[in-house]
């Protein structure tokens, strides 16, 4: 097929997108006849075919010609570039190849189909920044590549069919892995944006430690890590306290937060020093040192997980007995991690505006030492950051099992219905989004990667009826 998009120059206006798939059914062959009895059916298929997009909001209407606006400058009018002329902007193509097979057996009472797919994005929009003295802070173009593969598997089974009773269930999963491949151009390794760096653990020669960059975008890995200061639980008594320890990441937030030290540590600083910092306490959170070279900073994070689930689903079954029918839906997640920023900033107080929750409970004091998260301080007016910094504390494995409908339906017989001059009369309640099986606490939609204090999906009651004349 051929398509065109008016919104980007002529020389790129048209793309050329073709396919082509082939299949062969070899449940029919001579070979396969032994197996007629078991096999209904078989199919092997391939297909490869290049799609293109043009993201809307990417390209507008003046993206292709540039913009210009006014502005006033010592009392006097004048015009500039709103954002430059891009020409050379065209369709983003991805090549997509697949193989597959569906079965059937006992003459169709059970269904499969398993698919292999890779798919490979070029030409994704991407913004590259612009230096200030430009006027504009970027340029859009056609610069990144994205590979896309996974399986997917489909089960479908018939498990009972009699004259008053049928019951089927059908399941599905999906292994999806994605992988960056290019990136804009800017001079980094990898073409790394928004990356950190991070400690390896390993001592170099020279008495250094090794470090690495991680997180963000980078060619070659896989998008979605989280990456976090190791809570290795809480400082219950002065002696678990080490005595030189000193944590400085606590600095790299705002000039309000405080450099903390061990016992040892803090006996050694001046009074100026000691108005920058404060003494770590029982309470405080036991951070891990990844070097073990004595200081907390900021590369001392490590990577708790990814938020792109490896496995997603679900599966659906139906059971009839004669006019009375019950479904129910389900679908799930599996192999990724959920991170929870909202609990700890409600928990913390941070703007000394919010309601606290049920959890302050459980933090530590003298009379509660055994408690799960650490000292509860209003507002973090210490600045220790024991709840305001990314933390291992508030993630979690948000491997999921979610109620998405379950209804009961009931339709009226219909010799009893024809005397009214109706077709056909149901009645039905439904209901949708019930609730989740979940390790993540306080994740009320857990399938959100993160928790931001946004709505949950509104659990829902509908109840129906359907007449037709």
């Amino acid at each position: 097929r051929k398509d065109g998009y008016s919104k980007l120059a002529k020389d790129n206006r048209w793309g050329v997108f073709p396919g082509i798939s082939a299949g062969w059914v070899f449940g029919k062959e001579k070979f396969m006849e032994s197996l007629q009895q078991v096999v209904s059916f078989a199919k092997l298929r391939a297909s490869y075919g290049l799609n293109g997009n043009v993201n809307k909001d990417w390209v507008g209407n003046y993206t292709v010609q540039g913009s210009y606006g006014s502005n006033k400058y010592n009392g006097n009018t004048g015009y500039l570039l709103g954002s430059l002329p891009i020409p050379y902007l065209q369709w983003e193509r991805s090549q997509t190849f697949e193989v597959g097979m569906d079965l059937s057996f006992l003459e169709n009472r059970i269904n499969t189909n398993m698919t292999y797919y890779n798919r490979r994005t070029e030409d994704k929009y991407a913004t590259i920044p612009l230096p200030s003295s430009s006027g504009v802070s970027g340029i859009t173009s056609n610069n990144g590549k994205l590979q896309n593969q996974g399986l997917e598997l489909e089960f479908g089974f018939k498990v009972l069919e009699k004259r008053d009773w049928k019951w089927n269930i059908n399941l599905n999963a999906a292994y999806n892995i994605n992988k960056i491949l290019e990136l804009p151009y800017n001079g980094l390794e990898r073409n790394r944006q928004n990356a950190m760096e991070v400690y390896t653990g390993r001592k170099l020669d020279d008495g250094s430690y090794e470090k690495m960059w991680v997180g963000g975008y980078q060619e070659g890995q896989r998008p979605g890590d989280i990456y976090a200061y190791k809570a290795e639980g809480l400082y219950r008594s002065e002696s678990e306290i080490p005595g030189n320890l000193i944590d400085k990441s606590t600095g790299n937030n705002s000039s309000n937060n405080k450099i903390l030290y061990g016992p040892e540590a803090w006996a050694k600083l001046t009074d100026q020093e000691k108005s920058k910092g404060l003494p770590i306490q029982p309470g405080d959170v036991k951070w891990k040192d990844v070097n073990n070279d004595g200081v907390i900073d900021v590369y001392d994070q490590v990577k708790v997980g990814n938020t792109t689930p490896k496995w997603t689903g679900g599966f659906n079954t139906t059971i009839s007995w004669k006019d009375l029918t019950l479904s129910a839906r389900f679908d799930y997640a599996l192999g990724f991690t959920v991170i929870d920023w909202k609990t700890p900033w409600i928990m913390g107080n941070m703007q000394g505006t919010y309601n606290t929750i049920s959890d302050t409970k459980n933090t530590w004091s003298p009379e509660n030492p055994n408690a799960k998260y650490p000292t509860y301080t209003w507002a973090d007016q210490l600045g220790k950051r024991n709840y305001a910094r990314s933390s291992s504390m508030f993630t979690f494995n948000g491997n999921y099992l979610a109620l998405r409908e379950l209804s009961l339906a009931y339709r009226l017989p219909s010799q009893l219905i024809k005397k009214a001059g109706m077709n056909d009369v149901s009645f039905s309640i439904t209901g949708q989004n019930l609730g989740y099986l979940t390790e993540a606490e306080h994740m009320h939609s857990p399938e959100s990667s993160s928790n931001n204090g946004g709505y949950p999906l509104p659990r829902t009651i509908i109840f129906g009826v359907n007449v037709s004349f």
